[in-house]
């Protein structure tokens, strides 16, 4: 029997031995192969296609493949299935699977993990003015989230304007001193209920000083501010001890404890004394391996899983180098994130491109 290959082809490795071909058809269907090399070892595995137009994503799906194992001393064993198309029409499809990919040059990786960090730099793109049109702003110019109903939600906003800030945009860049008074900051300045200080998480911290690092001094003054009252706190930790509503309670981690926000690790805080402007801090040794942890952790995870945060930290604490030796699929992670729903896609590549202009410091 002949199958359809006509159209877009994908390839993904899973694993030793195991591989998927990937074809979306002309006529609109999906044509899998499973190729399964491994003795005694089924092939079960959920393969995530994401579908591309101009590098912006239209769409993701999932498709369950199995293939047997191959007889004993006999040779592979292949499946071929046909699926329902995704009712896009794309120019590109992504391919990532459920299990660890194939086997990475382990030379390089132990390189780059042996290899001291290099010290921080924050005007590493120049006078470089980022394209982020398209990009949803309230009647204050603030980044927010529209949402299908025609909402702007602003819950993400410090974040988001951190994150732009950090990319080079001069709009954005102006705005960071709204989201920050005595060491205390905002997901925004004013829309209810996220101008409620008690519920700015960690993520929204960590985008937020990237932002700041990128001005200079004044940016580095908010962050100084951010570190000490971070740092005041026992054990060291963000604001988030509500829920999203005001008064509400979020809950401890020991029950019948005071709620604690968001815990800091050694590498987080090592991050904000550099973006508080302590250079040398990018030396403290447990900070370096419990980032790198953090990197061993997100290199065996799926590209579904935001990884936004890590590459701060790792540009900003001169790792970054290691993070694209371990995680090589970083750029369909960064789009994933960005895309779709989220319907951001100039952040994915402004934000790639600026990863790209950092990894020439490591040349």
């Amino acid at each position: 029997m002949s199958y359809d290959t006509s159209g877009i082809h994908a390839f993904v490795q899973d694993e030793r031995n195991q591989f998927v071909d990937f074809w979306l058809n002309t006529t609109g269907t999906v044509t899998i192969k499973a190729s399964n090399g491994r003795q005694l070892y089924p092939m079960w595995i959920v393969v995530h296609a994401t579908y591309y137009m101009n590098n912006q994503v239209l769409s993701t799906k999932d498709y369950h493949v199995y293939c047997p194992s191959p007889t004993p001393g006999g040779g592979g064993r292949e499946v071929w299935l046909v699926f329902l198309g995704p009712g896009v029409t794309a120019d590109r499809v992504g391919l990532s699977t459920n299990k660890l990919g194939p086997i990475p040059d382990l030379g390089a990786q132990l390189a780059e993990q042996a290899r001291p960090p290099i010290p921080p730099k924050s005007d590493t793109i120049g006078e470089h003015v980022p394209d982020l049109s398209g990009l949803a702003r309230d009647e204050e110019g603030i980044i927010n989230q529209l949402e299908t109903n025609g909402h702007l939600d602003g819950g993400d906003s410090a974040h988001r304007t951190g994150f732009a800030a950090f990319l080079n945009s001069q709009i954005d860049k102006d705005l960071l001193p709204r989201f920050e008074s005595n060491g205390i900051m905002k997901r925004h300045p004013s829309q209810a209920p996220w101008n409620n200080w008690k519920n700015c998480t960690r993520d929204q911290l960590i985008g937020y000083t990237a932002g700041c690092w990128r001005t200079g001094r004044p940016g580095r003054d908010i962050n100084k501010r951010l570190l000490d009252a971070h740092l005041a706190r026992t054990p060291p930790s963000c604001q988030d001890t509500e829920e999203k509503e005001p008064g509400s309670t979020k809950k401890g981690l020991i029950p019948g404890a005071p709620p604690v926000g968001d815990l800091l690790g050694p590498h987080d805080i090592m991050y904000l004394r550099i973006c508080a402007g302590d250079d040398a801090a990018y030396t403290d040794a447990l900070g370096q391996a419990t980032l790198q942890g953090a990197i061993d952790v997100a290199s065996v995870q799926d590209t579904t899983v935001d990884q936004n945060n890590l590459i701060l930290h790792a540009i900003v604490c001169g790792r970054l180098k290691l993070l694209v030796t371990m995680m090589p699929q970083y750029e369909d992670s960064i789009r994933y994130y960005w895309s779709e729903w989220r319907g951001q896609p100039r952040i994915a590549e402004e934000f790639i491109w600026v990863i790209h202009e950092e990894l020439k410091r490591y040349q």
